[in-house]
């Protein structure tokens, strides 16, 4: 069995966000290596429970970016 990691940046977030995908299926693996404040951000939002939703909204009020 393989180690699974996954890159994380800004870029990935909002394409994962953008196709309606779920963070869960983004955050299924056994090491992150976050690339930007954005993902380590997303990341611990994520581990304490904010839906998608309210992800969204916080990378909005706080980065000022084209997430939807």
């Amino acid at each position: 069995m393989g180690f699974h990691k996954r890159f994380v940046s800004k870029d990935t977030i909002e394409r994962h966000l953008k196709e309606g995908r779920s963070l869960d299926d983004l955050f299924k693996a056994d090491a992150f290596i976050f690339m930007d404040g954005l993902a380590s951000d997303v990341w611990r939002w994520y581990e304490k429970g904010l839906t998608d939703e309210e992800i969204k909204t916080k990378i909005k009020k706080q980065y000022d970016t084209k997430s939807e």
